[in-house]
């Protein structure tokens, strides 16, 4: 599992990777506006990545979407010539109509909450009583030299966490417990649990009720929506699952010092 992790992780820094490519092309050429404008979304390619969940943020927007796009085709909306003809049976809860207006709410619903959990999550991590747990890369290897000489150090150090120059390591039981506080306590999360347990139960029956319907297995995209709707459970349920109970999968966070946290760090610590 932790091996898929890392895998979505490498996959959301190539958008930082290829601006950072195009920045370099521009300054061969001397246009520095479009190289300003390549760093400044390369910078913010490069946060996102270094955040937790970023994997689950970019599943759950494209699974999110093309479940938009599915129940839109059904509607007649997306494509005028896709209207579904689908009829549920009279022992089903809800009409066919009613039903998709439901998964379409869902996936908006999701589409917001992927991002604004990771944003909670973020906010958790940043507060003040974990900032004094960071591994500062550059302090560390000063830290290193005067132990060297036989000085001792006055910073307590992680041996799990091995920080590097110009860089800022957040331990994993920061995150984990972060991910734990912010799962448990928050209400925006606890108002989405209660919409998507809903929509699994509506989701699960509709088997049923496309089955006795009339016209439904002939549409593609009601067996699609059906589908993207259980996914939607089933990768709540993993990442839940993997965050809160493996450490592989809720490992340190490593961020790159650039201009803005050197800044927000010497801030900090003018404030002290």
């Amino acid at each position: 599992m932790i091996y898929i992790f890392q895998g979505c992780g490498n996959i959301c820094t190539l958008p930082g990777m290829a601006c950072e490519a195009c920045s370099k092309a521009c300054a061969q050429i001397k246009c520095n506006m479009c190289k300003n404008s390549f760093d400044a979304i390369g910078r913010c390619c490069k946060h996102f990545a270094e955040r937790p969940l970023s994997s689950f943020v970019l599943v759950s927007i494209g699974l999110s979407i093309y479940q938009i796009y599915c129940c839109l085709s059904a509607m007649g909306v997306a494509v005028s010539d896709s209207k579904s003809k689908c009829v549920f049976p009279d022992t089903a809860w809800v009409n066919f109509d009613i039903w998709l207006y439901i998964e379409l709410g869902f996936a908006v619903l999701n589409l917001i909450f992927a991002p604004y959990f990771q944003h909670q999550v973020w906010l958790r991590i940043n507060s003040d009583e974990n900032r004094d747990q960071f591994r500062d890369g550059d302090q560390a290897a000063s830290n290193s030299k005067v132990q060297a000489k036989g000085a001792s150090s006055t910073t307590p150090v992680d041996d799990a966490v091995v920080p590097t120059a110009g860089e800022i390591t957040i331990p994993p039981k920061i995150v984990q417990d972060s991910f734990k506080k912010t799962f448990m306590e928050d209400f925006g999360v606890l108002f989405y649990i209660v919409a998507l347990i809903g929509a699994f139960v509506v989701t699960s029956f509709a088997a049923d009720w496309i089955k006795a319907g009339t016209d439904c297995d002939s549409s593609i995209a009601v067996g699609l929506i059906r589908f993207t709707g259980m996914a939607f459970f089933s990768i709540v349920a993993v990442y839940t699952f993997c965050w809160w109970c493996c450490k592989c999968c809720a490992k340190s966070i490593v961020i790159k010092k650039d201009l803005e946290i050197k800044r927000d760090l010497e801030s900090k610590a003018s404030e002290v």
